[in-house]
């Protein structure tokens, strides 16, 4: 449920020499598996917010929390879930948050089990990333394979994996999209997401990792 090291930094593209991911000194780079659960619940009215990241800095959760502020003074109707790995310490901004949008709060916190993780974001409509510092993004394709519409900035590892439907330039873009949402939120509901999480499941993965990390396992597959 959390981030890789596999793909998306900038020192690793610059070794790509082709669109088939052979670096230059003959290997090759492999994404990082994401799965999720297939399958959507019942809608709630109020567009619902997932955030399942980690709780540190270089996930820029002061951009996210902000713009929740600003919706909220809109008097924006919207639920919030804020997932991810929790240390023992953790920006200041959560708990500022946690009061300031208590009213909004369906989930607040990390979740015992995967399949509780899932049943979460199979809840929502909406996963945002605000992240700084991000190699791959496994928590946005679990999110949008449980069936979220993602939202990420326009950089790191994202322009990689996303159309550009579901990029934002700036932080006016991301409230833009958001406000947009909560006044619509079929809008979300009813849009089926423009990438192939399949392509990133560790089921479609598990035999080219075996194919170069162990040929002979792979031949048995």
């Amino acid at each position: 449920m959390e981030e890789s090291t596999m793909i998306g930094d900038e020192e690793s593209r610059a070794l790509v020499s082709d669109d088939n991911g052979v670096l230059n000194d003959g290997s090759r780079l492999l994404p990082m598996g994401a799965d999720g659960q297939c399958g959507r619940s019942e809608r709630e009215s109020s567009l619902h917010i997932v955030w399942p990241h980690r709780w540190e800095h270089d996930k820029n959760p002061e951009l996210f929390f902000t713009t929740l502020y600003k919706l909220a003074e809109m008097g924006l109707d919207f639920r919030l879930s804020v997932l991810g790995e929790q240390f023992s310490e953790w920006p200041e901004i959560f708990l500022d948050a946690h009061k300031r949008l208590a009213n909004y709060i369906e989930h607040w916190g990390y979740q015992d089990s995967k399949e509780d993780y899932y049943r979460v974001l199979i809840k929502a409509d909406v996963v945002v990333s605000t992240a700084d510092h991000e190699f791959f993004g496994v928590a946005m394709l679990e999110a949008v394979h449980c069936g979220c519409y993602p939202l990420c900035p326009n950089k790191l590892a994202y322009p990689e994996i996303f159309p550009k439907e579901y990029l934002y330039n700036t932080s006016q873009q991301l409230i833009k999209r958001l406000r947009e949402f909560c006044r619509h939120p079929n809008l979300v509901r009813k849009h089926t997401v423009k990438v192939d999480v399949t392509h990133y499941s560790w089921e479609q993965l598990q035999k080219e990792y075996l194919t170069y990390l162990s040929p002979t396992a792979a031949q048995h597959e």
